[in-house]
């Protein structure tokens, strides 16, 4: 059913029976079993040509302004979720992250997207909620640290799809 890309341990590509590269397998099962569970075309892959990329900024520590000398200056940045997702009721545009491994940078990456970049319909899908920092949970640092974004927990190798996940997204 598809293979790993990549030999290093670091590296989770995984490419599926068509030859389509994805960004893990956990996304790829996310987004295959979404596509049977509501069709194809209401999901599908979040593509920067399909207009799913968005700007947002990140400060730059100890950077300069060279024109004004402000200390205020910020690097502008581009992000594109994983999956699209057309709700079947409201016909709203939802937008998925999938995370099987949640690492410091790419939590930074999330906050800040969340502050500066435009308000999206983004929910994240956790293969496991394991421990983000010593006191919190990943669901829990979520909750506490990029606002309106709802978290479910979900291994597609080992359940369906939560009823709480189905229900946001019909």
């Amino acid at each position: 059913m598809g293979s790993k890309v990549g030999t290093k341990r670091a590296d989770k590509r995984w490419r599926d029976n068509d030859g389509t590269v994805w960004a893990s397998e956990f996304e790829f099962r996310v987004y295959t079993s979404l596509r049977s569970l509501f069709g194809g075309r209401r999901v599908r892959r979040a593509e920067s040509a399909e207009g799913d990329s968005f700007d947002y900024t990140t400060p730059t520590k100890q950077g300069r302004c060279l024109d004004c000398g402000s200390g205020k200056v910020v690097q502008q940045r581009t992000y594109t979720p994983d999956i699209y997702v057309i709700q079947s009721k409201t016909h709203k545009r939802t937008y998925i992250e999938t995370k099987g491994y949640f690492p410091a940078d790419k939590r930074t990456l999330l906050r800040n997207f969340r502050k500066t970049g435009p308000s999206i319909d983004l929910i994240v899908i956790f293969q496991r909620n394991t421990k983000a920092t010593s006191g919190r949970s990943l669901t829990q640092w979520v909750e506490s640290y990029v606002q309106n974004t709802p978290t479910f927990v979900w291994d597609p190798k080992k359940a369906d799809a939560p009823d709480e996940l189905i229900a946001y997204l019909l």
